[in-house]
């Protein structure tokens, strides 16, 4: 805030008139306020010309380290000896991040600003090398909008921010809607559309992050990457969970699934009671199209119980309340643009313990153990195309009549966990 002009007294101009000062500097403001390294930074060096006949005449900025020295010249032809306001500009250029004193080299000009005003702070690789983000990744559940979820341990707000990234080429992929005062210590998480335009890269691409802030006015930090939309494979850790939301404490055992095409491809049991009101399991999903069902496994239930998925931070699925009679699924998208892999099993793939490749009209499966109990190979549209026992640790499969595309390959194994991996049948 500029603070108001102080007139300086006659007799003091008198006096100074003997030193010919012609332009008296009372305050030092730089612009913005709050300059990041991204900033073209300006000062200005506010007072009051001596005479209606003085002047500025020269003003330039010279940067060494952490000084910047303000060459200044002010000249007068006399007129009335009265104080005139006065503000010069001097443009200084973007600085990198640090503190930075400031000093008056002036001819004719007397520097009378307070000792505060000779110093300020570029904002810029610091707060932004200590934010903390994690990959920029598809929303789990939906193909509309990317996420990334960033920890602040920095003394930087970073005011009102959006995350925008590019791709090699500059073009737009996705944009996010300030909808934060700004990056709180205990983390965020970021939803940034697609852009109606995008054509979003597969695999592996190098693309540019900016974070931005004050609506989209200020560039305060740029991340250049190779990223992956998609998680690595062969699967998506998720949590089915049941929640009791109120009314009363519940209690029972209730059981859950994830259905794919009609087949359970995961199962479990939640337990709430007196203590507890709240319940998770972990899984492991391969992308694709589910379900999920609840209900009690016949034991008594009060409160208010809510089943439903989480998939990452701040992606979870609608939920659906607890009931004795036939559940209300949940049906669900799981990374579907994760889908298209560039791999072809025309090469092996091999994946914890799983060797998959493609011989002729085959395609063989081996494990390295004997712990698997039972293959399934489901197309793109969920539909089971294989199942069986395997033949010992390498197994054949006719792919003759199958569609060309993706197709995922389940191995079961005799401890219940399962093992999956994306194939592309040509």
């Amino acid at each position: 805030m500029m603070r108001t002009l102080t007139l300086i007294p006659l007799l003091f101009v008198l006096l100074t008139a003997q030193a010919q000062t012609y332009f008296y500097i009372e305050e030092i403001a730089v612009q913005p306020s709050a300059p990041s390294d991204q900033d073209e930074i300006t000062l200005a060096l506010s007072g009051g010309l001596s005479s209606t006949g003085s002047q500025v005449t020269s003003a330039t900025a010279s940067v060494s380290g952490s000084t910047v020295t303000i060459s200044i010249s002010a000249s007068s032809t006399g007129g009335l000896t009265v104080i005139v306001p006065h503000t010069e500009l001097v443009a200084v250029g973007t600085l990198p991040a640090g503190t930075y004193q400031v000093v008056i080299d002036g001819q004719f000009v007397g520097d009378f600003a307070p000792l505060p005003d000779h110093e300020f702070v570029v904002s810029g690789g610091f707060p932004c090398d200590g934010l903390v983000l994690s990959p920029v990744r598809w929303h789990a559940l939906t193909d509309t909008a990317l996420v990334v979820y960033v920890d602040n341990p920095t003394t930087e707000l970073f005011d009102y921010p959006n995350f925008i990234l590019f791709d090699a080429d500059n073009d737009t992929l996705a944009v996010e809607t300030v909808e934060l005062f700004g990056l709180p210590g205990s983390g965020s998480v970021h939803y940034l559309r697609i852009h109606e335009d995008a054509v979003v890269p597969s695999g592996l691409f190098t693309g540019r992050l900016e974070l931005w802030t004050d609506f989209t006015s200020t560039l305060a930090c740029t991340w250049d990457m190779e990223m992956d939309l998609c998680p690595p494979p062969p699967c998506v850790e998720v949590e089915p969970f049941i929640q009791n939301l109120g009314g009363a404490i519940a209690s029972g055992t209730f059981n859950w699934g994830i259905l794919q095409n009609g087949n359970v491809v995961a199962s479990g049991s939640f337990v709430v009671d007196d203590e507890q009101q709240f319940d998770a399991d972990s899984i492991c999903l391969p992308p694709g199209n589910y379900s999920m069902i609840c209900g009690s496994d016949g034991g008594p239930s009060t409160g208010a119980l809510f089943y439903g998925l989480w998939a990452g931070p701040g992606q979870e699925t609608p939920t659906q309340p607890v009931s004795d009679i036939i559940p209300q699924p949940i049906p669900f998208s799981l990374f579907l643009p994760c889908l298209n892999p560039t791999q072809s099993v025309g090469t092996p793939i091999e994946v914890g313990g799983m060797l998959i490749r493609l011989e002729a009209d085959q395609l063989v499966v081996s494990t390295t153990d004997d712990n698997a109990e039972l293959i399934r190979v489901l197309d793109m549209q969920g539909r089971t195309v294989f199942e069986g026992i395997p033949a010992g640790r390498s197994t054949r499969i006719d792919t003759q009549g199958w569609a060309s595309g993706i197709h995922v390959v389940h191995v079961l194994g005799t401890d219940g966990h399962s093992r999956a991996t994306r194939a592309l049948i040509p």
